[in-house]
């Protein structure tokens, strides 16, 4: 196994879609986020390849956790082994279960950290929507007024995922919102749920950012939001949706899978505590 270190996203991809592309569903956050760093990118990023053949892509931002493809066992050792010889440190990782207990198992092994399980995700592919009960209310695109809001709600987004962000909720918002990504579901005149998109891929987009604050839940708003988001972007061309949902959390894996998505893979995400000196 051979691992390379990347500065260069384009370069990367130029090397790793067709990769990437045989899977795109369970690559979609990969194909999706590439794209949109910097260049050179203050990322990390790796390539692995066995025999010359790209068979794995991991990419870290600096304090969070690495995010890997799914890769053989032996690919994914390679991986921890080559990154703790960088003296990069990695927070934790996320990735297809087994690749990430493979790493994981490598990384504790020869730094002496103890890994942890932190959530275990399913990332789900739509392709045929189907419409939820109607819900008092409509879907509109989030604007300018809307980033206080807006910005509280990503914090409760993230905090609700066990994930930590280097920015705050109204910073995203604001950025997520001048690019027109963000939808509200609306009930009489009051925002009552979130979602949006991000991501996109040559065949796809992924949905994210669902939210709904608890005096809200229960009413079909968030179904409907994300029905109808889902709804405009096939409408717009895209051939699937994507979405990741938490396993633990069984009433919004029923909402999803009542619209019609279906589950790819399941995700887990370890995080690692160094030794103590």
């Amino acid at each position: 196994m051979q691992v390379e270190r990347f500065k260069d996203p384009a370069a990367l991809l130029a090397v790793a879609m067709p990769m990437l592309m045989r899977r795109e569903a369970e690559n979609c956050f990969f194909i999706g986020h590439i794209p949109s760093l910097a260049n050179p990118s203050n990322e990390h990023l790796w390539l692995v390849r066995d025999r010359g053949e790209p068979v794995a892509v991991a990419l870290m931002t600096p304090g969070r956790h690495m995010v890997m493809t799914d890769v053989p066992d032996e690919a994914a050792e390679a991986l921890a082994s080559h990154i703790i010889e960088e003296n990069v440190d990695v927070p934790g990782v996320q990735g297809a279960p087994r690749a990430v207990e493979a790493f994981a198992r490598r990384w504790t092994e020869i730094t002496g950290a103890t890994g942890t399980p932190i959530v275990r995700m399913a990332c789900h592919q739509l392709t045929q929507l189907t419409l939820p009960r109607p819900a008092p209310g409509s879907m509109r695109v989030a604007t300018d007024d809307d980033i206080p809001l807006v910005g509280r709600w990503v914090d409760g987004f993230f905090a609700d995922i066990h994930e930590s962000t280097a920015r705050d909720g109204p910073e995203i918002a604001k950025e997520r919102i001048a690019k027109g990504c963000v939808h509200l579901w609306e009930d009489h005149g009051e925002p009552v749920s979130m979602a949006a998109y991000a991501g996109r891929t040559p065949n796809g987009v992924r949905v994210n950012l669902v939210c709904t604050p608890l005096k809200h839940r229960g009413r079909g708003y968030a179904s409907n939001n994300v029905a109808s988001l889902t709804r405009k972007l096939l409408d717009e061309g895209r051939r699937f949706c994507f979405l990741y949902t938490d396993l633990a959390n069984p009433t919004s894996n029923k909402i999803y899978y009542a619209l019609g998505y279906r589950p790819v893979c399941d995700n887990l995400r370890i995080d690692f505590t160094p030794r103590a000196t």
